[in-house]
């Protein structure tokens, strides 16, 4: 996702498969740009599956 206000990449997906066999599950990676707060978090929702919601923290130049 592009922020439109300041042309940077704020938000990164990745979605692939995770484990072996019988355990392989979907699993998907957020990551959002440092310096971004977060304090409602992100919702996600595929398809016609309920809304899901990510346990976000607020980021700084230290880190997440």
């Amino acid at each position: 996702m592009i922020d439109n206000k300041t042309k940077r990449q704020v938000v990164w997906v990745a979605v692939r498969y995770a484990g072996k066999g019988e355990t392989r599950r979907l699993g998907m990676f957020v990551a959002v740009s440092l310096g971004i707060y977060l304090g409602s978090g992100i919702g996600g929702k595929i398809e016609t599956s309920d809304q899901f919601k990510f346990n976000l923290q607020s980021c700084n130049q230290r880190g997440c």
